[in-house]
């Protein structure tokens, strides 16, 4: 007999998960609008948004390192999720994960 599944599904473009949890981070940190990482990754992910729409498999190398930059910005603002509590959060993006 198997013990139960840990398995967590997530389901969204790169854009949508990566400005979700850009926007949790702002709450977290009580960022003022337009100073958060939010205001700091959605230019990129505007960009990456047309190049995905766009479809040209020559731009896919752009694409990964715009994600890329994205991903470093957000990693880099993560270390406030060490104040955020763990369970019986408030917010309703962090209780779709528990």
């Amino acid at each position: 007999m198997t013990g139960p599944s840990n398995t967590l599904l997530i389901e969204g473009s790169f854009s949508e998960l990566a400005e979700e949890f850009a926007q949790y981070l702002d709450n977290i940190s009580k960022a003022n609008e337009g100073v958060g990482v939010q205001a700091d990754i959605e230019p990129i992910l505007n960009t990456i948004r047309e190049a995905e729409q766009s479809q040209d498999p020559s731009a896919e190398a752009a694409v990964q390192k715009q994600k890329d930059e994205v991903l470093k910005k957000i990693v880099t603002k993560a270390a406030i999720l060490n104040s955020a509590p763990e369970r019986g959060m408030s917010d309703s993006w962090a209780r779709n994960f528990y």
